[in-house]
Formats: C-alpha cells, structure tokens, sequence
C-alpha cells in the first residue's frame, strides 16, 4: 500500500473537496481519500498494483479540477534547482489569492 499527498488544483470551497474525495475513493485500488480544502492537497492510500496518481487526475478532471503529478525523472536538482526554488518556479508556494490574482 502507497501513501501519498498531492496538490491539487481547482477548488473553491469545502463541497469541491467533498466531491474529489468521494470521485477519489471510488477508484478501484484506493484504500483511503483524504482532501484538504484549506491546503489544497489530497492525501491518497492506494495498492500501485492496481492504479496510479495518472488514474486520480483522469477521474477529477472532467469535474473541473487537476491533480498535481510529479514528473517522473525531473528532480529540482536534475534542473539545477533546490528543492524550494522549484517549487516557487511551479507556483506551489503561492495562496489561493496569489493564484487567483495571477490569472488575473
């Protein structure tokens, strides 16, 4: 069993949090779903023998939201990078307003 927490984007509210956890959960292969509206992050328990974070975005995205997947073999430090100076390129470190007044 894998354990693991993922950004996720495109919530506006609690019920948006509801929704991804319960279309999460209905993935076969997902033990447990844990979404957090206040962080913006879902924390999954899953068997990878049976499914896999690329399954979790297909099933939320026709419902208007995007799972943040890490990209396999592109580390911060491949691109020359500290782990924090990544995540501020991704934008991962900014809050909802920030985001929003960005898209602005």
């Amino acid at each position: 069993m894998t354990s693991q927490t993922y950004q996720i984007r495109g919530m506006h509210c609690a019920s948006c949090a509801a929704i991804i956890e319960r279309s999460l959960k209905k993935v076969v292969g997902v033990d447990s779903a844990e979404v957090n509206f206040g962080t913006e992050k879902a924390k999954v328990s899953f068997d990878d023998a049976k499914t896999s974070p690329q399954a979790f975005s297909k099933v939320i995205e026709p419902l208007g939201y995007s799972l943040v997947v890490p990209t396999p073999g592109l580390t911060a430090a491949e691109m020359g990078m500290s782990a924090d100076e990544h995540a501020a390129h991704l934008g991962l470190n900014q809050s909802k307003t920030e985001k929003l007044a960005e898209l602005a």
